[in-house]
């Protein structure tokens, strides 16, 4: 047997929810039918059982994929005509994530119980960030909420595309240092000790690069507690700094300025602000209000100051442009873009195209990077390792001597 949660109406239509115990969605539906009810959604729970904890101890994650798909599939069922409670319901038990048929039955009810969608959305921020609301809220406003829905989707599935390439780029130098460390952690600690034993009862005198090498082992192994210690003491130390303010603003700071990787990063926080900007002004959402939600979405402190300082000077009666041509992370040639589309009357159409030109550029930079990085880590960790494996196999050269 599984419990089921369960939302219906009664005789007097009445909404009625409630928890009951059945063998499947199916024989719920029914028991509840002959109780002359009109059942609106049954979402299983998690644990089951009926026992007396009912507690979903690994409860899975809303991902951006379950939000994208409740977009699509709620604006798909809106632009045909399924009135918005309905189109819930159904969604609440389609979705296969016990953890977001919660969050989406409870928006469900809220909706039924006359709240607007977007009011029972700003309830959940964990899931639906402002931008989201936002745009659903400019949807009701202009009864094109599928319209917005649709649009919300693309900007989630394009700004996921977005980070999955930078973060693609990354994971391959990371990749390397991580496996070059492990190969150099074991020839200190394994190989190295076995040829220090033979040469040991030889008396023979090793090679000074081996002897260095040796030096380091040995150290590494006798103080191997104060060493992990310390290690864990500035990663920790470092951790806290940069949950600062100050520590973030420096982190911000070498994102953008360090070779290859700036250019990248830039390019990064360009296309993901301007296309939320973008994405708001098209949608009929206010400059400022616009302004002011983009500013949330450039994670980067920088990029951050220039919203601040476009909410305040737009507020003023400035333009927009004028801010851009003042920024230090935006080209002039954005700029001039977004003062043409200001010009005409297409301000929000000019965002997206300048959203798409820094996303190509983006995937221009990725490419130029891991083009250049690759060859460099190779080389640098050939050295590094062929050092230490070099300096390991000289004994090798007199070995035969040494054992005679």
């Amino acid at each position: 047997m599984t419990q089921f949660a369960y939302r219906a109406r009664d005789r007097r239509g009445a909404m009625v929810s409630g928890v009951m115990t059945a063998e499947s969605r199916d024989d719920l539906t029914q028991r509840l039918q002959v109780q002359g009810m009109n059942v609106l959604s049954v979402v299983r729970r998690s644990g089951g059982g009926g026992g007396l904890l009912n507690v979903q101890v690994f409860a899975p994650r809303i991902t951006r994929k379950d939000i994208v798909f409740f977009a699509n599939q709620l604006a798909v069922m809106v632009d045909t005509g399924v009135p918005l409670a309905e189109a819930l319901d159904a969604i609440v038990q389609q979705s296969s994530n016990p953890t977001f048929q919660r969050v989406l039955a409870r928006i469900a009810e809220d909706v039924e119980s006359g709240e607007t969608f977007s009011d029972a959305l700003e309830k959940h921020p964990k899931h639906f960030n402002t931008m989201f609301v936002s745009l659903a809220r400019s949807g009701e406003a202009a009864g094109n909420l599928g319209e917005m829905l649709t649009n919300v989707a693309e900007h989630l599935v394009e700004a996921q595309d977005t980070r999955r390439q930078v973060f693609g780029a990354l994971a391959y130098p990371a990749f390397m240092i991580t496996m070059a460390a492990v190969v150099v952690v074991v020839l200190l600690t394994v190989v190295l000790p076995k040829f220090t034993t033979i040469y040991a009862h030889k008396n023979a005198v090793l090679p000074a690069p081996t002897r260095v090498l040796l030096g380091v082992s040995t150290f590494c192994t006798t103080y191997w507690i104060p060493i992990v210690a310390v290690l864990v003491a500035l990663v920790s130390g470092a951790v806290l700094f940069f949950r600062s303010t100050t520590g973030r603003r420096v982190a911000d700071t070498l994102k953008l300025r360090l070779p290859l990787l700036g250019r990248v990063m830039q390019k990064y926080y360009m296309a993901r602000s301007f296309r939320a900007l973008g994405t708001m002004v098209t949608a009929g959402v206010p400059v400022m209000t616009a302004l002011e939600i983009a500013r949330t979405t450039a994670t980067n402190s920088h990029f951050a100051d220039i919203f601040d300082r476009a909410v305040e000077k737009v507020s003023q009666g400035e333009m927009l442009s004028d801010q851009f041509f003042c920024a230090e992370y935006i080209p002039v040639t954005t700029a001039q873009m977004v003062f043409a589309g200001e010009k005409a009357g297409r301000l929000g159409e000019v965002l997206l195209k300048v959203s798409s030109f820094a996303n190509q550029d983006l995937k221009g930079a990725v490419k130029q990077m891991t083009t250049l990085l690759e060859p460099a880590l190779i080389a640098v960790m050939g050295l590094f390792v062929g050092g230490v494996a070099i300096s390991l196999l000289l004994p090798m050269f007199t070995i035969n001597k040494v054992m005679r």
